[in-house]
């Protein structure tokens, strides 16, 4: 049985990967280890591209009014969404945000209605797989179209459960940017506002994911190659009906002398002439070599899946007796006459 061995495996990669491919080589080069998105040691904290956040706060503040004996509160409401990209194992959260408030705030001048465009910093300190506790710092612009511009910053807390609902609460100020509240106690600074947030992070494939893995059908580089014998076409058919017969002994078969390796050594004991024999020997030269190779892949890529890696190319190789004499030339279009080269598509998604 084969063992893990991640140095070897390391080893054996930059040694394949520093020998340069020619042009015109018929075996290709091992393909790379297909990298990884960051891991974490958390269950839920996958890399992740975005957030996108969907919410809803209920905002509260006491500004007194002039003339009247203690605070007035102030209610409203905000709707809005935010979108954030997370670091560190979803640790660090800076977001923007944009929505809409509803209700009054401030003085009596700044009410039913707002925009709001602000931004969100937060940072879970406390994380465990399916809650996590963190800090938030916020500052809001408030832009009522009637009344002046307002700057609400705030500090508080959250909790998050399962990466995906978060509740949080924070402290703020209000400060006024045009002109001062009018006719309140604190006419350019608001120390009393509370906010409770609902989220719910509605982005269900932000996660980064590694590139899906390209198909390689090593079976084409071998039909190109025979596609290409042009001194065989059309006068060794009657040794490639012959060849067609032979099957590997089952007393010694094994993966090396599988069904196109018979096929192909019997052809080249089948053809008389030099040119021909040269050929079909090229095919069985190739067809071992592109064996080997395979072989190499499936082992680094056996010892890669045992350290959850992969290649970014799956290959396989299987090619067969009776696409090979298609490509030999020797199935013919029975209206035309005329030599058949069907495609082969190498690579596919």
């Amino acid at each position: 049985m084969m063992r893990a061995r991640p140095a070897s495996v390391g080893c054996a990669i930059a040694l394949w990967a520093a020998t340069p491919a020619r042009a015109d080589d018929p075996i290709p080069p091992l393909p790379d280890v297909q990298p990884q998105p960051a891991s974490s040691r958390y269950l839920l904290s996958a890399d992740r591209l975005l957030e996108v956040n969907v919410g809803a706060t209920l905002q509260l503040d006491w500004n007194g009014l002039a003339g009247v004996d203690g605070p007035t509160a102030h209610a409203g409401a905000v709707v809005g969404g935010e979108i954030g990209i997370p670091f560190y194992e979803q640790r660090l959260r800076p977001a923007l945000f944009s929505g809409v408030k509803l209700g009054a705030y401030a003085d009596e001048k700044h009410e039913p209605f707002a925009f709001v465009e602000g931004a969100r910093f937060r940072y879970s300190p406390f994380m465990w797989d399916v809650f996590d506790i963190y800090a938030v710092a916020r500052t809001d612009v408030d832009l009522d179209p009637g009344a002046s511009t307002v700057l609400r910053p705030g500090l508080g807390v959250g909790v998050r459960v399962a990466r995906l609902l978060a509740v949080e609460a924070t402290w703020d100020v209000m400060v006024p940017i045009d002109s001062t509240f009018v006719d309140t106690r604190h006419p350019s600074f608001v120390p009393y506002g509370i906010s409770f947030g609902v989220l719910f992070d509605s982005c269900f494939k932000c996660n980064r994911a590694a590139p899906p893995q390209v198909n390689r059908d090593l079976a084409c580089r071998l039909y190109t190659a025979a596609a290409a014998k042009k001194a065989a076409h059309g006068r060794i058919c009657d040794a490639v009906r012959r060849a067609m017969t032979a099957t590997p002994d089952p007393i010694v078969a094994s993966r090396d002398e599988d069904g196109t390796s018979t096929f192909l050594k019997a052809l080249a004991a089948a053809v008389t002439a030099e040119d021909e024999k040269a050929e079909i020997g090229a095919l069985v030269e190739l067809h071992g070599n592109l064996l080997a190779q395979w072989a190499r892949y499936e082992e680094l890529s056996g010892n890669l899946a045992q350290n959850a890696q992969r290649l970014q190319e799956r290959w396989t190789y299987a090619p067969v007796p009776a696409e090979l004499r298609s490509y030999l030339g020797c199935d013919a279009d029975a209206q035309t006459n005329q030599l058949a080269a069907p495609a082969c598509n190498e690579l596919t998604k």
